[in-house]
C-alpha cells in the first residue's frame, strides 16, 4: 500500500468513524430513536470504541514511521491521550469491562479538545500562530494532506476520539441486566 492509498483509506474510515460518532450521540436529541439504536449498538461499542482507537493509533504509526510525516508538538499531545486509551479499551472489550468509561473517558474527552484545537490551527494557522505550543519542530499548522476538502491528520484524530467518547458515554447496562429493564453503570 503507498501513502497516497493509505491516506485516502484512514480519511474513508475516519468519515466511517464520524458516522459512528453522530449516530452514538443523535439518540439523545432523537428521543425515539434512543431505543432501537442503544439496543443495536449495545453488545459492540466496548469493541467498537477499541477498534476505532487501535485503527488510530495503527494509523499514527504509519504516518510517522512508514510515511515519515514528522509529529508536531500537538500530535505528540494526541498520541499520549490515544495510545493508551486504546490499551485499555481493547483490554477492557476483552474482559467486558463496562466500568472502564470511568477511567478512559477523561483521555479521550481531553484528546478531542487538543484535537478540536490542532484542526484549528491547521486550518486557521494566522489566528494561532502565536501559540507557544507549537514553538519547536514542525509547525502545528503543517497540513501533511488533506483528502475530501477537509480531512487531516488533526481531524482523524478528532473524529477517533469523538466516536470514543460518543461510544462509551452512552449508559452501558451490567451483563446481567434483563433486556426488558435495562440498569445503567452507576457512577
Amino acid at each position: 500500500m503507498n501513502v497516497e492509498s493509505a491516506e485516502l483509506f484512514f480519511a474513508i474510515l475516519a468519515i466511517l468513524a464520524a458516522v459512528i460518532a453522530v449516530s452514538a450521540a443523535l439518540p439523545w436529541l432523537v428521543t425515539s430513536w434512543r431505543t432501537a439504536v442503544w439496543e443495536t449498538l449495545e453488545p459492540i461499542r466496548l469493541p467498537l470504541a477499541a477498534a476505532i482507537t487501535a485503527t488510530a493509533m495503527v494509523g499514527s504509526l504509519y504516518f510517522s514511521e512508514v510515511a515519515n510525516f514528522t509529529p508536531c508538538t500537538l500530535c505528540w499531545y494526541q498520541r499520549i491521550l490515544m495510545y493508551p486509551s486504546a490499551i485499555i479499551l481493547t483490554i477492557a472489550a476483552i474482559r467486558r469491562d463496562v466500568h472502564v468509561r470511568r477511567y478512559v473517558l477523561p483521555l479521550v474527552g481531553l484528546g478531542m479538545l487538543v484535537s478540536t484545537y490542532h484542526y484549528l490551527v491547521e486550518r486557521f494557522p494566522d489566528v494561532f500562530e502565536s501559540s507557544e505550543v507549537c514553538k519547536l519542530g514542525i509547525p502545528c499548522s503543517q497540513v501533511w494532506f488533506e483528502r475530501f476538502g477537509f480531512v487531516s491528520l488533526p481531524l482523524m484524530a478528532l473524529v477517533g476520539f469523538g466516536a470514543t467518547v460518543s461510544l462509551l458515554a452512552i449508559p452501558i447496562t451490567t451483563p446481567s441486566a434483563s433486556p426488558a429493564a435495562p440498569q445503567e453503570e452507576s457512577a
